[in-house]
């Protein structure tokens, strides 16, 4: 039988699935209309009301660590890749520079030329597909079939990495109340 090859890789985009999963159902659990209690009120000459929306429910897990583990497991696949054809290429494991070996993910041919894979035995077929899908490089890809990798591994990039010190703010507060007033004014 032969050895599945990538297999932490995988097994990274299998947590960051169960991540995923965790994150959709409790964002519908919170988005839910049945999830709040809706009241209007209005003064007693009906110039001024409020409409106000209560939750019903208290999040359940914490959609911001969801959310972040995701895109971490996520960026910790496309390593793992990098790291795996290294050891393939160089033939020991660990490879040199083991604690650098990333792939990379750069804003200017500067930071990519700094990356292991150009100084390491790496395959140069890889470094160059590597290097056109560089955020950098968007033009190369244009009419390509991979017209928009570009933006979509920076957006990972800085999301992955931003959970790495704090929570993802996107998500990190849920509404638990939210009220409206509003005037009534009459014609013209």
């Amino acid at each position: 039988m032969k050895p599945r090859l990538f297999v932490d890789s995988w097994k990274r985009i299998e947590r960051a699935i169960a991540h995923g999963e965790a994150f959709k159902a409790e964002w519908e659990r919170v988005i839910n209309p049945e999830s709040y209690t809706t009241s209007i009120s209005v003064n007693s000459d009906w110039t001024q009301g409020a409409i106000k929306a209560v939750t019903n429910v208290a999040p359940e897990n914490d959609m911001a660590l969801e959310l972040g583990e995701f895109f971490y497991q996520l960026r910790a696949a496309l390593d793992a890749v990098v790291y795996q054809v290294s050891v393939m290429e160089q033939g020991c494991e660990p490879p040199a520079h083991e604690d650098r070996v990333e792939f990379p993910i750069c804003h200017t041919p500067k930071g990519f030329d700094r990356n292991p894979i150009n100084t390491d035995p790496f395959p140069q077929q890889a470094r160059d597909w590597l290097e056109t899908i560089q955020p950098y490089n968007t033009a190369k890809t244009v009419g390509t079939k991979y017209p928009t990798l570009n933006r979509r591994l920076e957006i990972l990039h800085n999301c992955a990495r931003k959970d790495r010190h704090r929570r993802l703010h996107m998500v990190a507060a849920v509404p638990t109340a939210i009220d409206w007033e509003f005037t009534i004014t009459g014609p013209g």
